[in-house]
Parts: C-alpha cells; sequence; structure tokens
C-alpha cells in the first residue's frame, strides 16, 4: 500500500525513524498453547524508494489481520493515511481493537503527551482522533456511546452525535465498546 509521499532529506530521515519504530512495535497478535507458538507482527515489510522526484514510502500489514475473524473487523480505514498523525491516530485504534473484549479504552492524553506539536497541530490529532471514533460508529464496528474519563477525574456518556474536538482535548480517557456482528 502506498500511505504517503516524502519531500526533502530531513524529512525522508524523520520518517525512517518513525518506520523503524513500527517494525519494534509488540506483536498485534500472539497465540499461545501446550503445543505451540503464533505471533504476528503488523508491519512485516516497509519499503522508502525514490520515484521521480518524490520518495514513496510502501508497506504491508500481516496477512493475519486481513482474515482475523475476532477481536475485531478490520476495516480500509486502517489501509490509508495521509500523514504521521494520522498513521498514529489509525494505528493506536488499530491497537485499542484488537484487546480482547467487547470494552475498548483510547488513552487519550497519554498518547497525545507522546508528541511535543503545537496547540495548531494537537487540534488536528483532536480532529483524527473524533474522525476515527466517527468512522468506526458508521462502519458499525463499535457503539455510538462513549464513556469519556476527563482529565479532572469526572466523566460523561456521550453519544457520537455530540462529540466534539474539544472533548477530545479534554479527556483523559475513552471508553469505547465493540459491535459483534454474530449472524
Amino acid at each position: 500500500m502506498n500511505f504517503l509521499t516524502i519531500e526533502g532529506k530531513y524529512k525522508r530521515i524523520k520518517t525512517l525513524e518513525f518506520l523503524r519504530s513500527l517494525q519494534k512495535l509488540d506483536p498485534l497478535t500472539t497465540n499461545f498453547s501446550e503445543i505451540s507458538f503464533r505471533s504476528s507482527v503488523g508491519f512485516p515489510s516497509l519499503e522508502l524508494e525514490k520515484q521521480g522526484k518524490f520518495w514513496v514510502i510502501q508497506g504491508s500489514i500481516a496477512e493475519e489481520l486481513y482474515f482475523y475473524q475476532y477481536p475485531f473487523g478490520f476495516s480500509n480505514y486502517f489501509l490509508v493515511y495521509k500523514g504521521k498523525y494520522e498513521m498514529e491516530v489509525k494505528f493506536e485504534f488499530l491497537k485499542n481493537m484488537s484487546i480482547v473484549g467487547l470494552e475498548k479504552k483510547f488513552c487519550v492524553k497519554s498518547f497525545l503527551d507522546r508528541f511535543s506539536i503545537s496547540n495548531k497541530n494537537r487540534s488536528k490529532v483532536n480532529g483524527l482522533i473524533m474522525d476515527g471514533f466517527s468512522v468506526l460508529v458508521n462502519k458499525k464496528l463499535i457503539d455510538s456511546n462513549l464513556k469519556i474519563i476527563y482529565k479532572n477525574g469526572s466523566s460523561s456518556l456521550v453519544n457520537m452525535s455530540e462529540m466534539t474536538s474539544l472533548l477530545i482535548g479534554k479527556s483523559d480517557k475513552i471508553y469505547f465498546y465493540e459491535q459483534i456482528d454474530i449472524s
């Protein structure tokens, strides 16, 4: 898959560092039994190649993720990225959705604290998080009711139709609930 084009040596180096960090992540799926062990990493192959005057990143996602029936339905939403922050947000959703159990948790504050970004970019990332919840609700992968734990310790139930980027910014954690299609 192609997910972004890079211009300039500095951006290319930063992108390579980011790509290397993806391959150092813990496995997305791990199965143990008395007689076997199986582990799947999310990005087994990543490539940066010059095409004309641009550098293009191509990556592959573990085949097992396409056919993995539980604990989440793998959506095309996770396949397309237009920049570093969008990739980070989508990968965080992917990690959160892969947790066994219907209740999932997006640790907004700790996720945002990983970046040293301007308020403008922080607002952009908040919007990307909101978009992620919206897409997952529209695809019926998660319930539209979210439980927000605010930075001050209070909490509230919020329907996705009431969600704003400002609420995301005030959140410590957001609990959401996977919908399983049993038909």
